[in-house]
């Protein structure tokens, strides 16, 4: 019975994991960190499933092929995770094709070491099955590759954190939020990875609960690409000039939500950091019409009047859809929100005061510094033909 539960728990989490994946792959024109990101999420969710199977499993050689399995996974996922950082990060430009093949070529290794049989014994090796209260577990020996692999897989997993707490470091609001759930989402898998495989976490004595915690990692990892969506990590700097910025600003994503606000917009729309993620109709209600008009425009203007403290205000609104470089379509829509109240009393000023000249039943000439005449107003016009 407790076997089952552990298996059905196991089987929740990779099927976690898996819809986590498709969901980053769908974003995939959002952001280029989807892609490694969901490699990852994809690869834990068979990580597992091969862990739910092994629980349910009493034969040894199963058991042997499963361990050989996940141990063939493990390598492969800390560098998705890796190259998931940096693209989030927005370092991409380090990973060049050599270094991924550099990088890759452990993991590479680790497949032969796993899978070989001449070689199998320098990663693990006197297998033996044990029973235990409630399961079968499988024992072994930890060879000389096994610890190679162990501290390649650690010294990736040291590299993934330094990444996400220099960004982290580096970003606020909404940015920040987003950048501390995946950052714990993807520290987590790695540490349990090399607990793991290290088999520190066994309780009991042949049983490794560390997969299961992996749960919280999906979690996590679901939640910030659900809720915050897909976006680059901003610096500091360009959170400082946009907040410095007098006209509001507002991002909205492609499902109409808000990603992003600078100071002027939280303060007159009165956006705290848990309405991020909110529908902007909510902010203004005429949002569906605009986005109609704006598909296949480079970019769109209105004159709105908005109402603040019992004043209403007009605001010149500019709509510029963010369309990725790959497939041009649009992943995101940047909002701004420039008062022209004083300009609009102005021109209307002027125009009253036209009009004024205009029906002006006395005659009017306006001419130049050189004598040119520049305007004449209908009176005077009837005045001298």
């Amino acid at each position: 019975m407790i076997a089952n539960l552990l298996a059905f728990h196991l089987f929740v989490t990779s099927v976690l994991f898996l819809l986590v994946g498709v969901y980053s792959l769908h974003r995939r024109q959002v952001s280029t960190a989807a892609i490694p990101f969901s490699v990852a999420m994809f690869l834990l969710g068979i990580f597992t499933l091969l862990a739910g199977w092994d629980v349910l499993s009493t034969t040894l050689e199963i058991k042997i092929i499963l361990m050989r399995l996940r141990l063939s996974i493990l390598p492969f996922t800390t560098i998705a995770a890796l190259l998931a950082a940096f693209e989030n990060a927005q370092r991409a430009a380090w990973l060049t094709r050599q270094r991924i093949w550099l990088l890759s070529l452990i993991p590479a290794l680790n497949l032969a070491f796993a899978w070989l049989p001449g070689l199998e014994k320098y990663l693990r090796s006197d297998y033996k099955l044990g029973e235990f209260e409630f399961l079968s577990t499988l024992t072994y020996s930890n060879g000389v590759w096994f610890w190679i692999i162990l501290g390649y897989s650690s010294l990736i997993a040291l590299i993934i954190f330094g990444i996400q707490f220099n960004v982290l470091l580096n970003s606020k609001g909404i940015y920040f939020k987003q950048t501390l759930f995946l950052g714990i989402g993807q520290i987590i898998p790695a540490v349990l990875i090399i607990l793991f495989a290290a088999g520190i976490l066994e309780l009991p004595k042949g049983y490794n609960y560390a997969p299961h915690a992996l749960m919280l990692t999906a979690l996590l990892n679901g939640w910030a690409i659900y809720r915050y969506h897909w976006k680059f990590t901003a610096p500091m700097a360009r959170d400082i000039a946009l907040d410095l910025v007098g006209d509001m600003m507002l991002v909205v994503n492609e499902s109409d939500r808000i990603s992003d606000a600078n100071t002027s917009a939280r303060k007159f729309f009165e956006i705290s950091d848990a309405d991020i993620g909110t529908n902007i109709s909510k902010l203004i209600p005429f949002w569906n019409k605009l986005r109609a008009d704006v598909q296949g425009q480079e970019i769109l203007r209105r004159e709105i009047d908005l109402s603040k403290d019992n004043k209403i205000k007009t605001y010149e609104l500019t709509v510029n859809p963010a369309r990725n470089p790959g497939s041009q379509m649009v992943s995101a829509y940047v909002i701004l929100l420039r008062e022209i109240t004083e300009q609009k009393r102005q021109q209307e000023q002027v125009q009253n005061l036209v009009r004024a000249v205009s029906q002006s039943p006395n005659s009017v000439l306006i001419t130049s510094q050189d004598g040119i005449i520049e305007y004449v107003n209908p009176s005077f016009t009837r005045l001298t033909g």
